[in-house]
């Protein structure tokens, strides 16, 4: 017989939990598992790929200014009618909401996500640090909290989180989408074409959303301090917000020619075809970087902070640094750079290597359903 598994989540936006999700979704053997998606918000970006894949996904539309919705007050009635096996949370917020609706489910198993690093409590938001205490206060009521990296696991615990029902699953990641042998040489020239890249230019990638953990200034300085070295770069930088004013205007204008802001994108494999090294400059908060693990996919030399779980994702074939230091940043790629094509070919292929036998979405997905036989 299927079990009925439900999956609350704060949004549906582009970001890393959200693809992880998509991700464990496409991959899961639907002959065992009903699944319903439950978003504090809205469907986002993400919403509709997962209703592709014949999966409902039942919104709530809150915000702060409507803390309270129809499909809020209906969710009862929602939940009664799929009979829940399991309740799965993803990330603080929809985690803490998880909490309260399985009161009404006491003998529901309940499986918290957590990808998030817990640096300094202080650096985060106000609302999220009151979330991200109320959840350590009920987090012994989980029957299992799973995180995303150890580094993780055990800043939560630090911080009084519960020790005793805890595990680490790692993301997991389509090796078969994500690979360089997928992307010709000449849809790449078309690629560089289309988006008016200068031709000989060395392309340093960054892939993340806007937001001040993920080290947007720091990457700024470091290419400042890279294009008074050296000409022959362009920097690509992609991801949610990533071209809005505020982002722009940290550009110095006389620059601004060697950046290209390119937004929330769905070819992000396309583009680390184009991509000579592929950064990742977390300040904090990363969990386990999707954005590096698609990179070292598609053989592209990789440079991370060591942030999260960063320095085993990159074991023995990529860069690791120090987080918010530009000048390690902009040595670390010019560097990088200095060496011949065939040596950052060969550091490539031992990246593809180390994520296709450590991290592929079906030894992730397996380490899930093997959760689920409670």
């Amino acid at each position: 017989m299927k079990k009925n598994i439900v999956h609350f989540i704060t949004g549906l936006n582009t970001g890393g939990a959200e693809i992880m999700l998509l991700k464990l979704l496409s991959a899961i053997n639907l002959d065992k598992y009903n699944i319903l998606i439950v978003s504090l918000i809205d469907k986002g970006t993400i919403g509709h790929k997962i209703e592709s894949l014949g999966i409902k996904v039942y919104t709530l539309n809150l915000s702060r200014k409507r803390p309270v919705t129809f499909s809020l007050l209906s969710l009862p009635f929602v939940l009664k009618r799929f009979k829940p096996n399991i309740f799965h949370g993803w990330m603080y917020h929809a985690n803490l909401f998880l909490y309260f609706i399985s009161l009404l489910y006491p003998n529901v198993p309940i499986i918290w996500g957590i990808r998030h690093t817990l640096y300094d409590i202080n650096r985060e938001k106000l609302l999220t640090k009151m979330v991200i205490y109320l959840c350590k206060l009920f987090s012994k009521k989980c029957t299992n909290i799973i995180f995303n990296s150890a580094v993780s696991l055990e800043q939560h615990v630090k911080y009084g989180f519960s020790e005793n029902n805890c595990s680490v699953i790692h993301n997991g990641f389509d090796t078969k989408n994500f690979s360089p042998d997928n992307i010709t040489e000449k849809q790449s020239n078309n690629l560089k074409t289309h988006l008016r890249i200068p031709e000989n230019k060395s392309l340093i990638g960054f892939v993340a959303r806007f937001h001040p953990m993920k080290g947007h200034k720091n990457f700024i300085k470091a290419a400042i301090k890279i294009i008074n070295k050296k000409e022959d770069v362009c920097f690509i930088l992609v991801g949610p917000e990533v071209s809005n004013k505020k982002l722009y205007h940290l550009i110095p204008k006389k620059i601004r020619s060697f950046f290209y802001l390119l937004g929330e994108r769905s070819d992000i494999a396309a583009l680390n075809s184009i991509f000579d090294i592929s950064v990742n400059c977390s300040n904090w908060g990363e969990g386990f970087s999707n954005s590096i693990c698609e990179s070292m996919l598609m053989e592209v030399p990789c440079i991370a902070t060591n942030v999260g779980e960063s320095g085993l994702i990159l074991k023995n074939c990529g860069v690791i640094i120090e987080p918010n230091n530009e000048e390690l940043l902009a040595n670390s790629i010019i560097n990088l750079l200095s060496k011949s094509l065939e040596e950052r070919k060969e550091i490539g292929k031992l990246e593809r290597s180390r994520i296709v036998d450590n991290f592929s979405i079906e030894v992730i997905c397996m380490k899930y359903e093997s959760l689920y036989l409670v």
